[in-house]
């Protein structure tokens, strides 16, 4: 991890371990009216600085992903949500959306993706 928040709503860079374990998972499989999918996991999330006078944080993480392809299009969409408390009082959250889709063709139509970063 490169960067935790500090009081203030300071982003202040840190390097060391960031860890996660998977408490929860699932995957589905669909074959309707063409191949789908579905996961999703949860779990929790961990920040151990190099410097142990900087402040560790430690919380939850959840993500999902769905995809949908048939012969003529397919589309993924992607959602992750993490929420970690730090050490010294701070906290961090990181929320990203990813969306794509595909024709036949190879010629995509609508694709973003937005992560936002939130400190307090």
């Amino acid at each position: 991890m490169k960067a935790i928040c500090g009081r203030g709503r300071t982003l202040l860079r840190r390097s060391g371990a960031l860890s996660a374990a998977v408490a929860v998972g699932a995957l589905c499989v669909l074959a309707l009216a063409g191949p789908a999918s579905a996961a999703g996991a949860e779990g929790t999330v961990t920040f151990v600085p190099d410097n142990p006078a900087d402040a560790s944080a430690s919380g939850h993480f959840a993500v999902w992903d769905g995809e949908n392809v048939n012969l003529r299009n397919g589309t993924a969409t992607s959602t992750s949500n993490s929420v970690l408390s730090g050490s010294d009082g701070s906290r961090i959250g990181v929320h990203e959306v990813f969306h794509m889709n595909v024709s036949a063709s190879g010629i995509g139509g609508i694709s973003f993706d937005k992560p936002v970063l939130t400190c307090g």
